[in-house]
């Protein structure tokens, strides 16, 4: 916290010239975002230091999608330095955690984006103003966007290829499957937590992603899944609930 206080004393004084300003200017990329404070990302979101916070936010919305004030602030980020695709796929992961919720909220900011997005983005978004996207059969592939997979598609929440095409689409649980043969549990438990976020009810990635917390006695990841899928139907439910209790009750 004395560095973060610090530091936003330091970025305060830089809004004129000075030893401030210096300090925000030269010094901001030696700065790793998860030790600032939400005020002081938003004043490094600009020139050297945009994508490393636009990354970091990225990442923080992944792990905690139903923290509105994040998303708000990534939206804000990616419409000043991030370009349309980056906004795209910002709004994009708001609506999908939003719903059918939030509906003034969700016109008030594409009105006051629809300058900076493409066509075909605006579109789609508008689209999602009436049907949730689980329900849309086709939306824009969003590259920035962390709670889809980014295909051409949507069927519950968790973009795929239209079923009518010749080429099969890999299960992207079986993308996983493979991370986690290789060794790469994060990446695994990153990939299963979006599916499961936007598709609640599959049994077997409620399946491997509670091996991957039993085994590493993650019971703060389980309480975050129960409370992101409260409203939701969530697939093994009453299994998740006592793997929570049984972590919490052996947790050192």
């Amino acid at each position: 916290m004395q560095i973060i206080e610090q530091f936003d004393n330091h970025t305060k004084a830089g809004s004129g010239t000075g030893s401030g300003a210096g300090f925000s200017e030269l010094n901001s990329g030696l700065l790793e975002p998860a030790f600032l404070s939400s005020d002081a990302l938003i004043k490094l979101s600009k020139g050297r230091s945009a994508k490393k916070v636009i990354d970091f936010m990225a990442q923080q919305i992944a792990r905690s999608p139903a923290d509105l004030q994040l998303h708000l602030k990534r939206i804000q980020v990616c419409s000043q330095e991030h370009g349309a695709e980056g906004l795209y796929g910002a709004l994009l992961d708001l609506f999908v955690v939003l719903q059918e919720k939030g509906l003034p909220l969700r016109k008030r900011l594409l009105e006051k984006f629809h300058g900076r997005l493409n066509p075909a983005h605006y579109l789609a978004l508008a689209q999602c103003l009436e049907t949730p996207p689980n329900k849309l059969e086709h939306i824009p592939p969003a590259e920035n966007s962390m709670l889809s997979d980014g295909r051409s598609g949507v069927t519950e929440l968790l973009i795929k290829q239209e079923a009518e095409s010749n080429s099969e689409t890999r299960d992207p649980v079986e993308d996983a499957r493979d991370l986690i043969n290789s060794g790469q549990i994060t990446k695994a438990q990153t990939l299963l937590e979006k599916i499961l976020l936007v598709n609640p009810q599959r049994q077997d990635v409620s399946e491997e992603l509670m091996i991957i917390y039993r085994h590493s006695r993650n019971h703060r990841a389980v309480e975050k899944v129960l409370q992101c899928t409260k409203n939701l139907s969530l697939a093994l439910r009453n299994e998740w609930e006592s793997l929570g209790s049984f972590l919490k009750s052996n947790a050192s």
